[in-house]
């Protein structure tokens, strides 16, 4: 075991170690009232048996499912959610009831439902307790609750809810269960080791001081936090051994890594790092928005997910680690170690582990790093200087290679290209000269190839150019340029990638030129075979714009296109002579690719692929063809990373550079969480009011139960409008969370949906019994084992059974033809009788004039439906609702839409969604939004219909019709 560092020592530490060392591994996330917090001021922390998450403010206690917040106040008028008291200082969660601490009582809820058990819990209790101020809270093994109040301090019997006084003459702040019978209690006077059977004290822990907090670690070391600072339990001695001393503790938790986290008023958040034996101190940064909120600090708490929440004076902070995957490299204007620019166009590693960063307007940075977590790097500076020509030419640097005569080569995108000697630090350079015909094709360089004979290839912005070296050294170059005319040159000349593939092939991947396979015959005869884009050949490529080129591991050859998502080759032998038939097989945004534009493509240590775009990184497990897409949320820099600035190191490290510096890491070793997620049902909707347990709406309860797995919802089949809400308690990255509903009786097949919309809708479900099944899925791709589920009965109506059973309507019709025809035999015996005969009565028809007239004024008021009201808007609208708005019969609104607009009503309904649609995509105003979320909100309730829909009306999909309005 490790030497554990004097207290002296570790005091010096904890003030001289730089904080900064863990300042990228814990960024924190910040949720405050903007979010639906009921506070800023967040005191207590506690996550519930069910999922849920409870955090006590100074204004109420909130509800957290991971995406939405229930708050709870003593001013609300709804009695399920009505607590005794606004300032909450304690909380505790039992089995079955969530227990709030507050300055003016003590209150209950079921934490299941979350209602108020006011009804549940005797007078006496609450009487006892009156206006007291609770301490604190704590419940034990038998689900009993410890609590200190102002009146005294008790153990509550939860089964009778008697009171036990005991402690008298202390003022008690925090229990810990230490074994059966024994509780550790944190006092005025300093620990205590109780023993609840004996009701007596054991021991007494003086030199531990005013006690706020204890925790047992999984070593099953007794951790205590007091006024004077750290304590760590040493049973050896029977003593408490001081650890920390600079600032009062107030709360302590564990990290999934092991280190020891402790919260502070004032000291903000204090880490004890085990593998080192240290502490650091973690503050509040007002530069760095991904720091703690705020320096005074209330308590901290690590879930089963591995995520750290801290309550702070100035909001709820998390840190989620699976937020934290994706390292980054960017410039610090005060760190002279780190990028010049955080524009990085190319990245090379030399056989001297250097890194090289090219960048847009700052030249070239050269990197080494410490160890292999890629920390504490050393960075070298080279800058253009065009009047010195021995040093580098060009600050924009697009490529850079080290060839097999370790000679380096730097491509610039204005100078030509640098030939540098890393022993002398000089330069040679070769640049365009449009009066020598073998000199570079152009001063633009944006490639570099070495083939597999030795020769040197550079694509630039005027062809292709081939380095001819003489005997003595002197340097020029073959040129190859678009013909307009010869169907053997390049395509264009305009060239981005230059890449060999295993079997020696050379491709040209240019801008606007499609892709060009150069052979070359035995008499070095060069030329090119040329691939385009075709509209009328969805084997070809899928656009002209090719700038990146890659090989995987199983040899197969992808291009990634700059507006039409990448492209993998198909080879096909045409006959014996080795004729290949060349075709692409495409995958789009369409596909799940997160954005069209692939700037860049690198395998991972599981033959996976890695594509960055301009909406982050793309995963693409190529034997299922599906996609995993990571942005911003996930720790990926903003801004679109730049076309083929990548490398993938030996150690399987992937690196990319963008428009905001350098993102790093290595998926091999990317952690995933395990942990199963636990779906809820989080609440009903009917037409849109929310439904609480036990409440009456049009003469019916709907819901006789809590709404938990199992339950029955009762519902008419004239009022089934109706919305189930849910939630995955899944807290690690949960808009990455997953669902998938079914109602059974109604859906074929699964839906699956996102955290953008958590709720599935449905109506008009005729009379009958239907099971709602609901699965959810974690960040990384973990379905829950077994679905929970709602009975849903929708009582008939006499008219509703009779449409769904053709025994009774044919007895129906059966019976009203006997009758009739009695009716009539009957009325034909009077006419007979009868020496007068009446005349007919013939019922007045409506002219076609008037029909037409009729018709117009209801198109009319149809317009209005559609153009002030919006109903369209509503996902909820069918035939009948429109209908009733009109206050005409669903068939007479039928045949005004076919008759005199010609249109179905959900033609009519879908053609004023997409055009509201296309206006938010248009207003900037929107720009924040995701399409899923423009279409919830213009009426559509499904993605899958939402596109299909879009692109019926517009001939392109959503995301297409988006970019081209960028364009």
């Amino acid at each position: 075991m490790k030497r554990i560092l004097s207290p002296a020592i570790l005091l010096f530490l904890s003030v001289f170690i730089p904080l900064n060392l863990l300042s990228q591994k814990y960024e924190f996330q910040h949720i405050t009232t903007v979010n639906g917090l009921s506070h800023n001021e967040v005191r207590k922390i506690v996550k519930d048996s069910n999922g849920f998450l409870w955090l006590g403010t100074q204004n109420g206690l909130s509800r957290y499912d991971g995406n939405n917040f229930k708050v709870y106040k003593a001013s609300n008028s709804d009695s399920t959610s009505a607590i005794h008291g606004d300032k909450i200082y304690s909380l505790a969660a039992s089995s079955k009831k969530i227990w709030i601490g507050t300055t003016t009582g003590l209150s209950v809820l079921n934490a299941k439902t979350g209602a108020v058990l006011d009804n549940e819990i005797p007078d006496s209790l609450y009487k006892d307790l009156k206006e007291s101020f609770i301490y604190s809270i704590f419940s034990d093994s038998n689900d009993d609750v410890w609590l200190s109040s102002g009146a005294g301090n008790y153990i509550i019997n939860t089964t009778d809810y008697s009171l036990l006084e005991i402690l008298d003459g202390y003022y008690v702040y925090s229990f810990k269960e230490a074994s059966d019978k024994n509780m550790w209690i944190g006092t005025n006077k300093g620990a205590v080791l109780y023993n609840s059977g004996l009701q007596q004290i054991i021991e007494t822990y003086p030199e531990v001081g005013h006690v706020t907090n204890f925790y047992t670690d999984k070593f099953g070391i007794l951790w205590a936090a007091s006024a004077s600072g750290i304590f760590r339990f040493v049973p050896e001695k029977n003593h408490f051994l001081k650890m920390f001393s600079k600032h009062s503790v107030n709360a302590i938790t564990e990290t999934r890594d092991g280190d020891m986290l402790f919260s502070s008023y004032g000291g903000a958040l204090i880490v004890y790092h085990r593998n080192t034996e240290e502490f650091y101190r973690l503050s509040a940064d007002p530069k760095n928005q991904k720091s703690l909120s705020s320096n005074d600090l209330y308590d901290v708490l690590v879930d089963k997910e591995g995520l750290v929440w801290v309550g702070t004076q100035e909001g709820l902070d998390v840190y989620d680690w699976t937020r934290t995957r994706f390292n980054r490299l960017v410039r610090d204007p005060d760190n002279i170690n780190s990028l010049s620019d955080n524009f990085v166009q190319s990245i090379y590693k030399d056989q001297d582990n250097g890194f090289w960063f090219g960048t847009r307007s700052e030249g070239v940075n050269r990197a080494v790093f410490e160890n292999e977590n890629y920390k504490n790097p050393i960075f070298e500076h080279i800058h253009s200087n065009t009047n010195d020509p021995n040093s580098l030419w060009g600050n924009t640097i697009w490529s850079m290679l080290e060839d097999s005569k370790n000679r380096f080569w730097i491509a610039s995108g204005e100078s030509g290209v640098n030939l540098y000697n890393k022993k002398e630090k000089t330069f040679q350079h070769f640049t365009h000269n449009s009066e020598q015909k073998n000199s570079l094709a152009s001063n633009q360089v944006k490639s570099i190839l070495e083939d597999d004979k030795g020769r040197i290839w550079f694509g630039t912005s005027g062809g292709l150019s081939l380095m001819k070296e003489a005997d003595n050294g002197q340097i020029s170059f073959r040129n190859f340029h678009y013909e307009k005319y010869d169907g053997n040159s390049l395509s264009l000349n305009s060239i981005y990638k230059v890449f060999q593939d295993s079997k020696k092939r050379i491709w040209i991947g240019m801008n606007n030129g499609g892709v060009c396979l150069l052979h070359e015959e035995s008499d070095n005869r060069i030329w090119f075979e040329g691939f385009r884009h075709d509209n009328n050949d969805e084997s070809s490529l899928s656009s002209d714009e090719v700038f990146v080129i890659y090989e995987d591991s199983q040899n197969r050859i992808w291009f990634g296109t700059s507006s039409a998502g990448v492209n993998l080759l198909l080879e096909e032998p045409v006959n014996s002579t080795g004729e290949i038939k060349y075709s692409f097989k495409r995958y789009t945004e369409d596909d799940g690719l997160s954005d069209n534009e692939v700037n860049s493509i690198l395998e991972d240590g599981n033959s996976k692929l890695w594509m960055a775009t301009n909406k982050g990184f793309s995963h693409l497990d190529t034997d299922t063809d599906q996609f995993v897409n990571y942005s911003t949320y996930d720790g990926v820099l903003k801004g679109k990373f730049r076309k083929n600035s990548a490398y993938k190191n030996s150690d399987g490290t992937l690196f990319f550079g963008g428009a905001a510096g350098v993102n790093y890491f290595n998926p091999d070793n990317f952690k995933k969480n395990k942990i199963e997620p636990r779906p809820q049902f989080t609440a009903l909707f009917l037409d849109g009011k929310k439904i609480e347990m036990g409440q009456i709406v049009a003469d019916k309860v709907m819901l006789y139960e809590e709404l938990n797995s199992g339950a029955t919802i009762n519902l008419s089949e004239k009022y089934n409008r109706f919305e189930i809400h849910y939630s995955a308690l899944s807290f690690a990255s949960p808009l990455r969370n997953k669902y998938k509903y079914k109602l059974e009786g109604i859906d074929k097949d699964w839906i699956e949906t996102s955290s953008e919309n958590l709720k599935a809708s449905y109506f008009d479900l005729p009379g009958g019994d239907y099971k709602f099944l609901l699965k959810a899925c974690n960040n990384d791709g973990l379905w829950n084992s077994k679905p929970i589920y709602l009975n849903i009965i929708v009582e008939a109506t006499f008219l509703g059974t009779l449409s769904k059973n053709s025994n009774i309507i044919a007895i129906v019709i059966g019976v009203l033809i006997l009758g009739f025809f009695f009716r009539y035999r009957k009325k034909e015996v009077k006419i007979k009788s009868k020496t007068k005969v009446e005349p007919l009565k013939i019922k007045k028809e409506k002219s076609v004039d008037a029909i037409a007239e009729e018709n117009k004024i209801i198109v009319v008021k149809l317009m209005a439906c559609m153009e002030v009201k919006k109903l369209y808007m509503n996902p909820l609208l069918n035939l009948q609702v429109l209908a009733d708005e009109l206050q005409i019969t669903s068939n007479q609104l039928s045949l005004v839409l076919n008759d005199c607009l010609g249109k179905s009503f959900y033609d009519f309904v879908n053609f004023y969604r997409v055009e509201e649609v296309k206006r938010r995509l248009i207003d900037s105003k929107y720009k924040h939004q995701t399409l899923l979320s423009i279409s919830g909100d213009c009426g559509f309730n499904s993605k899958s219909a939402f596109n299909r829909i879009f692109k019926n009306f517009t001939g392109k999909t959503p995301s297409q019709f988006q970019k081209k309005i960028k364009e």
